[in-house]
């Protein structure tokens, strides 16, 4: 029986003798995201949960609880189609905290008329130019004359996002393609009826892909163009390809 003289601590200080790997479970409990991490969900996530740990001024908190956040969530990246048809709105997570990312899914959009004009795959007008760079020195007619847009587009400039997130274990690439609504097959100028290319403008775009690179590395890589045709199955290869890691 207690003596009824003992009072009960005020407050529990057990936390920091609890071992790390619970510490991270309890957190989770609350920090984990299910359908993943866009903009709009990051913003709601710091409001409610991760401003009040910061506001607690304790470090080993704060660290583990963020660490815990931005290493076990996916985060979305997402590329928009502006008013005005220029792809320059590119949503991703807070470059600060991009070493700890592990996981991160990247949708872009309007990914139609680069592919049916293969110069334009790193223009303004295309949503590939926050994806793909040149390698250096450019080789080929293609690169050739994709390097004279460089003062124009600044387009070595426009992966730059990516360099703060060189940890990643998994990352998907989902293209957006318009799904046009016709008979499966080719028509009679041997276009494909579901994404209206031609053979030879596919190579065209693989040709061109060839000559670039994907800073964005990961140990796995995902490639998804929602057309549903095959005409992408090897681009969708060459893709994954350049954006996963190498063992050398």
């Amino acid at each position: 029986m207690d003596d009824p003289g003992t009072k009960p601590p005020a407050t529990f200080h057990g936390w920091s003798r609890l071992p790390d790997e619970l510490k991270v479970e309890i957190l989770a409990h609350n920090l984990d995201q299910k359908d993943g991490i866009n903009s709009a969900a990051h913003t709601r996530v710091f409001a409610e949960q991760l401003t009040s740990v910061i506001g607690t001024w304790n470090r080993e908190f704060t660290t583990l609880a963020l660490e815990t956040y931005y290493t076990r969530n996916v985060f979305k990246v997402t590329i928009y189609k502006g008013m005005d048809q220029k792809c320059t709105n590119v949503q991703h997570p807070p470059v600060a905290y991009g070493h700890l990312i592990r996981k991160m899914e990247l949708l872009a959009y309007s990914c139609y008329w680069c592919m049916l004009f293969p110069r334009r795959l790193l223009t303004r007008f295309s949503a590939m130019r926050y994806i793909l760079n040149l390698k250096l020195p450019p080789v080929g007619d293609v690169a050739l004359d994709l390097f004279a847009l460089l003062p124009h587009d600044g387009i070595l400039m426009s992966t730059l996002w990516q360099a703060s997130f060189m940890h990643l274990q998994s990352l998907e690439l989902k293209f957006e393609y318009p799904r046009f609504k016709a008979v499966a097959g080719l028509t009679s100028d041997g276009e494909c009826a579901h994404c209206q290319l031609t053979t030879g403008q596919v190579e065209k775009v693989l040709t061109a892909v060839e000559e670039m690179y994907i800073p964005l590395q990961a140990a796995k890589t995902t490639v998804v163009f929602t057309s549903t045709c095959h005409c992408f199955t090897r681009l969708a290869h060459v893709l994954a390809r350049m954006a996963t890691k190498s063992d050398k």
